[in-house]
């Protein structure tokens, strides 16, 4: 569906995710959490500069440090692809860089922003719920830090929405995950 006119029209790099909002349209998920906060959601994303930026900062640093390990041992997990040779190596780097991601971004509060929900909290939420999942441990010798499973239970607490990580009619991320786990064992 992405090679569609009507979609190429809202998005001419036929990806996903995109949005239209009445006869605008963007892509890529940082600029459409930042628009949509913006524009329906400000609570999300503060016009206070020093929170603004650190949840800038923490969307981009997920973008370039964490989310790069995700095609190597995730998305495998998710069915898509094969692990790559080196999937247990691809596993501890990724932890390594999700300890020290908790360490700076989520030390010192509940959430990336102190003890509010924000975009960047909406960003990372599905990839650490991900994350949790035992076929990762299992296939690539994740090792989720402490810190990220606290997010995940503060996260499921705090935003009704959640559930759909767990049950979304056999395609949530667990229900997706699950299957590939009893898949491989």
């Amino acid at each position: 569906e992405t090679q569609t006119p009507e979609f190429r029209s809202m998005n001419p790099f036929h990806a996903i995710p995109t949005l239209q909002d009445g006869s605008y349209a963007l892509a890529e998920s940082s600029a459409i959490l930042r628009y949509l906060a913006t524009n329906y959601g400000p609570k999300l994303y503060p016009s206070d500069p020093e929170k603004r930026s650190r949840i800038d900062w923490a969307m981009d640093r997920f973008a370039t440090g964490i989310y790069p390990e995700a095609p190597k041992t995730l998305y495998p997990c998710l069915g898509f692809g094969e692990f790559p040779p080196d999937a247990q190596d691809a596993g501890r780097a990724l932890s390594d860089k999700l300890h020290e991601f908790a360490n700076f971004f989520l030390s010192n509060s509940k959430f990336i922003a102190g003890n509010r929900l924000s975009i960047a909290d909406y960003k990372i939420a599905p990839f650490f719920y991900a994350f949790a999942h035992p076929m990762l441990a299992d296939r690539c010798a994740l090792i989720l830090p402490a810190r990220v499973a606290q997010f995940n239970t503060n996260f499921a607490s705090s935003c009704r929405a959640a559930g759909i990580f767990q049950s979304a009619g056999g395609f949530s991320l667990k229900e997706l995950l699950d299957k590939g786990h009893a898949a491989k064992k």
